[in-house]
Order: C-alpha cells, then sequence, then structure tokens
C-alpha cells in the first residue's frame, strides 16, 4: 500500500478537479475525445466523462453528476443525448471505441493538413 503522506482537503481536491476539466475543456476540439463508461461514474467525475465527444456505455453502467446516481442509467443518458453508444457487454464497447479511433484524425493539425489540401485541389481545379 502506498504511503498517504499528509491529508488533501476538500479545497485541494476541487481545485484538482477544476484543473483536470480545464485541461480536457482546453483539449476539446483538438484531441478526438472517447470516453467509456463500464461501470459507475457520479459526480465530478462525470464531469470529464460526459464532456468527449463520444460517450460510450454498457447497458450496466451508471452515468451522472448526481452523486445519488438518480438517473444514472444507460437509458436514461441515451435518451438525453449524454451517451451516444449504448453496447451489451465491456468487450464490445471497448470495441467500439477503437472502431471510433480510427475515424478520427490524429488531431487538428492533421485536419487542418487535409483541409489545406483539399482548398489547393479546388484553387486548381477552379482555374
Amino acid at each position: 500500500m502506498p504511503k498517504v503522506v499528509g491529508k488533501i482537503n476538500d479545497k485541494e481536491i476541487l481545485s484538482s478537479y477544476g484543473k483536470i476539466l480545464n485541461a480536457i475543456s482546453n483539449l476539446s476540439g483538438v484531441v478526438p475525445q472517447i470516453s467509456v463508461k463500464l461501470g459507475t461514474c457520479l459526480g465530478t467525475s462525470a464531469l470529464s466523462a460526459t464532456s468527449a465527444d463520444f460517450v460510450i456505455m454498457t447497458k450496466d453502467a451508471k452515468l451522472s453528476i448526481n452523486t445519488t446516481g438518480d438517473c444514472s442509467d444507460s437509458n436514461f443518458n441515451a435518451k438525453a443525448g449524454i451517451a451516444n453508444i449504448v453496447t451489451e457487454t465491456d468487450e464490445e464497447a471497448i470495441e467500439t471505441a477503437k472502431k471510433l479511433l480510427s475515424y478520427f484524425p490524429i488531431n487538428i493539425l492533421a485536419r487542418l493538413k487535409l483541409i489545406i489540401i483539399l482548398l489547393f485541389i479546388l484553387i486548381i481545379y477552379s482555374y
């Protein structure tokens, strides 16, 4: 077991979550993000999970900002537009994430390079 030195207070925990959410927000639109929920994800942790480009849940997973777990099942999340894909099993969720990743550009620079190439082709064919 790792040794815990000192005590982390609530202010430090919230500050740390704020830093994590800020980093996720800064990467949004730059780095493709997929969230895969295989179990229970409640409270502040759900904020980062739901901010992904795609949210994949198994049918038995729970996802809610509400820490009581109300309105957290996959059916509710799918109807609310939070979960994009609901799978039967963990394995199917992971394979779905892998397949989605194959469609994404590596990052925005790769996307920009493609746009520049397409614009160049349009310019050439418009003359």
